[in-house]
């Protein structure tokens, strides 16, 4: 299903604030666990946002678009992020 312009504005909006939130929270070393690496962040940024895809999708019919476009945008924004993070 195709979605319109709104949706993918309110769809980019709830990547970024769950991107700020994660970031912020992973990069105090007490947050994160022996296995946390950033280079696995991106993905599993993107899994975040396709599992919070959900509050924002007020239309059943788009939910699957909902949630391939929220992975995609999800992992866009950590493979960014990462890559900001890590530049010299």
């Amino acid at each position: 299903m195709k979605l319109s312009n709104k949706d993918l504005d309110k769809i980019s909006l709830q990547c970024y604030a769950i991107a700020v939130h994660h970031i912020s929270m992973f990069y105090n070393p007490k947050m994160t666990g022996k296995n946390f690496t950033w280079e696995k962040f991106p993905e599993m940024l993107a899994e975040f946002c396709r599992n919070y895809s959900f509050l924002i999708c007020e239309n059943e019919k788009k939910k699957k678009a909902y949630e391939d476009h929220a992975y995609k945008t999800g992992l866009e924004i950590g493979k960014q992020s990462v890559k900001w993070m890590t530049e010299d």
